[in-house]
């Protein structure tokens, strides 16, 4: 069989096109399947951590509740990530009106980068704290409080 590589930010419908055009043998998505005829394996249940600028006063809690977050704060991926409408989802639960997101990326990285700058917060998932960008990025992770903010991973 062949083994192919893809963008680290390939977007779900992609990846449920190609599944569907048998391109692909099995996909690993954070949201559920839309397409009927692609049936799943429930993995495993990952958890939001909350990443603020080491200077930012909730860089002193041990948790965040996401009520905290200021509403112009919140940094996340452009429309069409799957990982940008999970955060919205939790924030808009937490938050008394819709936040105002300050700025929109196509990379994780990139709002990443920002972060530590000291230009907003952001959710990231668990798994993405195992990389190199954690040591010495002027970023402060923390627990959102609630423990409500996380996704269902399965393969597709």
């Amino acid at each position: 069989m062949e083994t192919t590589t893809f963008p680290a930010a390939m977007l779900s419908a992609v990846l449920e096109a190609e599944l569907g055009d048998g391109k692909l043998d099995a996909a690993i998505l954070a949201t559920p399947a839309s397409d009927a005829r692609l049936g799943e394996i429930p993995l495993y249940d990952e958890p939001f951590w909350v990443a603020v600028p080491n200077a930012h006063p909730l860089a002193l809690e041990d948790e965040i509740d996401l009520a905290d977050v200021g509403l112009d704060e919140l940094l996340l991926l452009a429309d069409g990530h799957c990982l940008r409408d999970q955060v919205m989802s939790f924030c808009s639960d937490a938050l008394p009106q819709e936040p105002r997101v300050s700025t929109q990326h196509t990379s994780l990285a990139t709002i990443l980068a920002l972060v530590g700058a000291g230009a907003g917060v952001t959710l990231v998932p668990a798994t993405s704290l195992s990389g190199g960008w954690v040591t010495d990025s002027g970023i402060a992770l923390r627990r959102e409080k609630s423990r409500t903010a996380l996704r269902s991973v399965r393969m597709a």
